[in-house]
């Protein structure tokens, strides 16, 4: 359960170090100088998925849609652990305890805690830049 929890962590905060780059509005004048090579600015506006070449705002929109997607999935695995530390909990509590198991409840839960407060701040950035 806990490296469950610490693999969900890790993914986490690789989600919060991308963020800024599809949450954050880009800054205004953010357009490429003049005097930059045009072919290598727009190879870096390129996305490429299997044969589909997407350019530009669409290129934007895609990887805006990807980090949503997988923030939600994100979310899904921790609430899905979180039903099983739940049901788990209240099975050590009925039964026999097992020392290291109820040492490591409080720490598991809060990471548990944690990680759903670091994945709800990320979503409601991401929501709040849509708007």
């Amino acid at each position: 359960m806990l490296l469950a929890f610490m693999s969900i962590r890790t993914v986490t905060r690789y989600l919060q170090r991308l963020a800024p780059r599809y949450t954050a509005q880009p800054p205004p004048g953010s357009s490429t100088p003049e005097g930059t090579d045009s072919r290598s600015s727009k190879e870096r506006s390129r996305l490429t998925i299997g044969s589909l070449e997407i350019e530009d705002d669409e290129r934007t929109l895609v990887l805006r849609l990807l980090f949503h997607k997988t923030l939600q999935k994100v979310r899904c695995a921790l609430h899905s652990l979180q039903t099983i530390q739940y049901k788990r909990k209240g099975q050590l509590t009925v039964g026999v305890h097992d020392g290291q198991t109820s040492s490591s409840l409080p720490h598991i839960q809060q990471i548990s805690h944690a990680l759903a407060v670091a994945l709800q701040a990320l979503d409601s950035t991401f929501s709040s830049s849509d708007a």
